[in-house]
């Protein structure tokens, strides 16, 4: 039986319209699901829509619809985009689905059951943008950056979780599985959040209902209360996973989520798996461990300049504004750009400039020359190749290094590296041209031998420079044998063409 591999990004508000940071986030999930499909793994792919919560119910109200409508109106959005993206999820799950709030409403009882949750009443501080209860100490961080205004204080009757309980079983988490969160240095905060400085007893019980609205999933018994947006939203990990999946294997997020994610959503998880006679000051059992999600993967963001994106400074890019250059360009620009854990800054030049040096000139110029010999010396048919020179050697090699540079990085989910060591391996190809001069060789007819594994060697090469193909979701090029195309790009379009002939077969 194959290895199994589950596969989550957040789910998205339904507030506003996708953009590119929703879209990097799930392309980003796509091509670890391709990687891991093409090695081998059944893969299940989950993404979808967060449609509760104060931010819904104030843009309905604001535009006099109710929140079901919105969400309604919405959710085609991110669906239609996803399938333009050319997205391979298998599953997409919205917060209003009657699955989801069945078990949402049958955890939140078992918590309830077992002392896990209380109720008590909720005195302090609420911010409608993150939908988050805030600390006092998160308010003076807030009240630095300027962002005080979107704080509401609260005084309500609350059902509340204890996660304070759970503050050992977090820390020995963290410590003993650093993979539960990557890249390292997130960890780190992850850490000083919980205990500052290593200090315990920071931890506070969190709320995790709300009286002051009504749209999202009743407390059942209870129902002048509503569930807490994010116990709800993150139970749909649960809710949606497909049999036999569980735990999750990667789960995406953008930094500011993280919180959620690597705190409370263990902590959740912890609360439904204990079973009697288990010490919550003790050890953290190791079953328990293995029902947690082994990794939760946490992305930067993409900047305007310095600045994070967001409407009231207009400076947000929607999807549509880079797709008028093809789904190709957009899925292998978020992959070359961004090191996954890192902010990066976005502007058209870069996202230009990026698309001509590597595809155009870089990758293109090679497949175009590569074709071009072909076709023009060899009839469009790929050559066996003749007795290996040093120098032939020293590009064959150079090809395998880069074919498992990129597997391996490309395991750990850095698909900027493999494709940073890809281009490397294009350079090189560009010096093994220069030093071979096919077109010098194609004269005399007593070099045809040499000719022959010059143009085998740069056919391969374009294989191994092609993964991409069918792992990032880019047609660029492929003759190592199947049908697809070259894309390169040119006066800010894709254009493909190839016609070849591998082995006597005809591929266009």
């Amino acid at each position: 039986m194959s290895e199994r591999c589950y596969i989550t990004t957040p789910i998205y508000y339904v507030n506003d319209r996708p953009h590119i940071g929703h879209t990097y986030t799930t392309v980003l999930a796509d091509v670890m699901a391709r990687h891991r499909r093409m090695m081998g793994e059944e893969v299940y792919f989950l993404t979808g829509t967060d449609e509760h919560g104060q931010k819904i119910e104030k843009a309905a109200a604001a535009r006099g619809i109710t929140p079901k409508a919105l969400a309604d109106e919405v959710v085609p959005n991110f669906e239609n985009l996803w399938t333009r993206m050319g997205l391979t999820h298998d599953h997409f799950v919205r917060t209003t689905h009657a699955q989801h709030k069945a078990t949402v409403q049958a955890k939140f009882l078992q918590l309830l059951a077992s002392g896990d949750i209380f109720k008590d009443t909720y005195v302090g501080l609420y911010s409608v943008s993150d939908e988050a209860y805030v600390t006092e100490t998160q308010a003076k961080e807030l009240q630095a950056q300027g962002l005080a205004h979107q704080l509401v204080e609260l005084k309500e009757e609350s059902y509340f979780f204890r996660l304070s309980a759970y503050e050992n079983w977090l820390i020995q988490l963290y410590e003993k599985h650093p993979e539960f969160v990557r890249p390292e240095f997130r960890l780190n905060e992850v850490k000083q959040f919980v205990a500052p400085g290593g200090a315990k007893g920071h931890l506070e019980d969190l709320s995790i209902s709300r009286t002051s609205i009504t749209w999202g999933i009743p407390v059942p018994g209870d129902e002048k209360h509503v569930v807490y947006v994010w116990f709800d939203a993150l139970l749909n990990y649960l809710s949606a996973c497909r049999e036999g999946f569980w735990p999750p294997t990667f789960q995406l997020v953008g930094k500011d989520i993280l919180r959620f994610h690597a705190i409370y959503w263990p902590a959740f998880l912890m609360a439904m798996y204990r079973q009697e006679g288990d010490d919550l000051q003790g050890e953290l059992p190791a079953r328990i461990r293995e029902l947690l999600p082994r990794t939760i993967l946490a992305h930067g963001w993409w900047l305007m300049g310095e600045d994070k994106m967001s409407k009231s400074k207009g400076n947000v890019v929607r999807p549509d504004e880079l797709l008028t250059f093809g789904v190709d360009a957009v899925r292998f620009f978020f992959m070359r750009e961004m090191t996954v854990g890192l902010d990066r800054s976005f502007s058209f030049e870069g996202f230009m400039d990026r698309l001509n040096a590597d595809l155009a000139n870089g990758l293109g110029n090679l497949a175009s020359r590569t074709l071009s010999m072909l076709q023009r010396y060899r009839n469009g048919i790929v050559p066996e190749p003749s007795v290996l020179d040093a120098q032939d050697r020293e590009a064959l090699e150079a090809g395998r290094l880069a074919a498992a540079a990129y597997l391996e990085r490309a395991e750990a989910n850095d698909f900027h590296g493999a494709l940073e060591g890809l281009w490397a391996y294009l350079r090189q190809l560009d010096g093994y041209i220069v030093k071979a001069e096919p077109w010098k060789l194609a004269k005399d007819e007593a070099n045809k031998d040499k000719l022959d594994t010059v143009l085998c060697q740069l056919a391969a090469s374009e294989a191994v420079l092609t993964p991409d193909e069918k792992e990032l979701g880019v047609a660029l090029v492929d003759v190592g044998g199947g049908t697809t195309d070259i894309a390169i790009f040119e006066r800010g379009a894709l254009w493909h063409t190839a016609v070849l002939q591998v082995g006597g077969e005809h591929f266009t």
